[in-house]
């Protein structure tokens, strides 16, 4: 059984990701789990803090649920023979329910929708979506607010050339390779590409071969330049592309503080959903 988490804030940005996801879902004939998260906030007053009991939490979250349980009865008649859907409304803070419900049910993919708002947000708040990408260790798809669902036949791979730890790292993107017959453009972004001389010939052998071996519509290119986005939007000018795939790099503690992610960076700006897996 293939199944997908799509949570669900009402907005028009995961409703949008969840019209992906049953279009997505149903290469797989997937089961489609939609969980809402919300939240109370605590009013103070001067030493008194005024805190919601369980009534009133149990009152609210009855009235989410029936909210959620409307809007699967209009998304159900959109399902494939053989697709599910269901719902669960949790109190609490939305990445970490995301996180407990995507750990607890194991699922092939967790869906989210994304509206990127700007430098402050990016940099310093940062947003449910990246967060999640952040912490969660199995793959995620990330759907740009104003991207509507076509089939993906071009698929992108930028890679940023390091071996893998995890074997398994491009299986989800194999997977999606296969599923949906696409083809991948592997796209490696350096600074000086004389700096790497054999590197064409170390991508097609010793690093990626081994998991993409089973692809034939593979190419493979190298994007000299300095600047990350810029690069990619270069190429992406000249290849165009359904689907973005990255790999998320593990980085302790102090790394995480101070080094930008690439693939958070890439989900703030880019208007092609980004699938990304972690090494």
């Amino acid at each position: 059984m293939y199944q997908i988490i799509c949570p669900i804030d009402f907005s028009p940005a995961s409703e949008n990701a969840l019209d992906y996801a049953i279009e997505f879902g149903k290469n797989y004939s997937a089961q489609i789990v939609l969980l809402n998260v919300f939240s109370i906030p605590v009013a103070s007053a001067d030493a008194f803090v005024f805190v919601p009991g369980v009534d009133e939490i149990n009152q609210i979250k009855n009235a989410w649920q029936e909210r959620l349980d409307q809007l699967i009865l209009k998304y159900e008649s959109k399902l494939n023979v053989g697709m599910g859907i269901s719902g669960v409304v949790r109190y609490g803070e939305a990445t970490m329910e995301i996180l407990l419900l995507a750990r607890d049910l194991k699922p092939n993919l967790v869906i989210l929708g994304m509206q990127g708002e700007g430098f402050i947000k990016e940099k310093i708040i940062g947003s449910t979506a990246t967060r999640v990408m952040a912490e969660y260790e199995k793959p995620i798809l990330i759907v740009p607010a104003g991207c509507r669902y076509h089939e993906a036949k071009n698929i992108v791979f930028f890679y940023d050339g390091q071996d893998f730890n995890d074997e398994h790292v491009l299986s989800p993107l194999v997977e999606t390779v296969e599923s949906l017959k696409s083809n991948l453009a592997v796209c490696t972004i350096v600074p000086n590409v004389e700096e790497f001389p054999d590197f064409q010939e170390k991508l097609c052998s010793s690093t990626l071969a081994p998991s993409l071996s089973a692809l034939s519509n593979v190419s493979y290119q190298i994007v000299q330049s300095p600047h990350f986005l810029d690069a990619i939007a270069h190429f992406l000018s000249e290849h165009p592309a359904d689907l973005i795939f990255t790999v998320k790099r593990k980085h302790n503690f102090l790394e995480s503080l101070f080094k930008t992610s690439r693939a958070k960076t890439l989900a703030f700006h880019s208007d092609i959903p980004l699938l990304s897996s972690l090494d």
